[in-house]
């Protein structure tokens, strides 16, 4: 596995308000980093790598991780010079529970052209935790999920 982190060249590490690119599989690497990112306050962020080169790009350039894990052959450019690594990030303090904090973002498919990302809050998620009944689903209802393969 690979860990890239331009910022902590400078003293900088993920944390309170950092973004953290995850371009692995799906599996326990994903939810191992995925659960890291969270816990050192940052919102992480999967990117397919089954995706065209274009659209993980157009993500990391809209995203700006602090940093990104993920195989040597993720097709990430982690070049000292990508686009991604240009927006300057402060020092991060340690992370305090926050209904507010973003701990995840989503791509959608970008009807517009371009991916969109779509912020998950940590609130939002202790409410699906606390509360699963919030929408009763009953003998006759259906539901659709479907997951794509970033998404673990």
């Amino acid at each position: 596995m690979l860990f890239r982190s331009q910022p902590a060249r400078r003293g900088r590490r993920p944390g309170l308000g950092g973004r953290v690119a995850i371009a692995l599989p799906a599996g326990a690497d994903h939810l191992v980093a995925s659960l890291a990112a969270v816990l050192l306050g940052a919102a992480y962020a999967p990117i397919d790598l089954a995706a065209p080169p274009a659209r993980r790009d157009a993500i990391l350039d809209d995203l700006r991780p602090d940093c990104v894990v993920g195989p040597d052959s993720a097709g990430v450019d982690l070049s000292p010079d990508a686009a991604w690594r240009t927006a300057a990030r402060p020092d991060l303090p340690v992370p305090q529970p926050d209904d507010d904090r973003l701990i995840n973002v989503m791509y959608t498919s970008g009807t517009t052209g371009r991916p969109k990302g779509v912020g998950v809050t940590e609130g939002g998620v202790l409410r699906l935790v606390e509360e699963p009944w919030f929408v009763e689903i009953g003998p006759g209802d259906r539901v659709l999920q479907q997951i794509g393969r970033a998404h673990v």
